[in-house]
């Protein structure tokens, strides 16, 4: 059976032919135009008209109405872009390329995941910003990245991670964040919640602007001395048997 990576190499061996091209420029162009219809046209310019920053018919750079120069602008820097950066992807592989990029993880739980190539929990080849998140729980069958790999010092403060790694962010808590199983207590998604005995529990931070846990309305982020770390927030009252309080 063919595997994805099996798959991936065949797809970077094929040669530059015309009709490769072809396919790629006829891709681009649907995508191009798939985008700019469903989120530049229908949504954006119409929001910049009625908060002012576009002024109607008033003509502008090149003579151009402000929609139209938004417009031109858009295109013209996709297409740029494209004959830019496709090169980067030519070079080191399009997968590594367009599966690189800025990570933010801010008051998250990645755990129980499980990868058959590659990391169970969270790989980057770019710059990563960590905020009072959980990194745990994870398999792979490589031993250097279980919960976590980045080639390059991640940032962050007040991070939980179960397995060492390098680069993480400084003073990262290595320890087993003692999660509770996968259950439904309140919000619109299932939760791990965190044991009473946790070292997750009020050793995290909240990050500005961020003032529920995961589940939103009814849950406050901070519940107690601090924000617990991950995207669960033990609450004044939690049933500690119903909860796993006794982890």
């Amino acid at each position: 059976m063919t595997g994805q990576a099996d798959i991936a190499a065949r797809l970077d061996r094929l040669p530059a032919s015309r009709h490769v091209w072809g396919l790629v420029v006829l891709l681009s162009l649907g995508g191009c135009f798939e985008f700019y219809d469903l989120f530049m046209t229908a949504y954006v310019s119409p929001g910049l008209t009625a908060s002012g920053v576009f002024h109607g018919p008033d003509k502008g750079l090149f003579g151009l109405t402000d929609q139209a120069t938004f417009a031109a602008a858009t295109f013209a820097g996709l297409f740029v872009g494209t004959i830019v950066f496709s090169q980067l992807a030519d070079r080191f592989g399009r997968r590594a390329i367009f599966t690189g990029s800025p990570l933010t993880l801010s008051s998250s739980t990645v755990a129980f995941n499980s990868a058959t190539y590659y990391c169970g929990g969270v790989r980057s080849y770019q710059e990563i910003v960590m905020m009072s998140s959980i990194i745990a729980n994870n398999s792979a069958p490589s031993a250097d990245c279980v919960d976590f790999f980045t080639i390059m010092p991640a940032g962050g403060t007040d991070n939980l991670i179960s397995v060492m790694a390098s680069n993480m962010p400084v003073g990262t808590i290595i320890a087993d964040p003692k999660l509770t199983p996968l259950a439904d207590r309140g919000g619109p998604t299932a939760t791990h919640g965190l044991s009473l005995s946790s070292p997750a529990v009020d050793t995290g931070n909240a990050p500005t602007g961020i003032f529920t846990d995961q589940r939103d309305v009814g849950f406050s982020r901070v519940s107690g001395g601090a924000a617990d770390i991950g995207a669960y927030e033990r609450q004044f009252g939690d049933d500690e048997i119903f909860y796993g309080g006794f982890r």
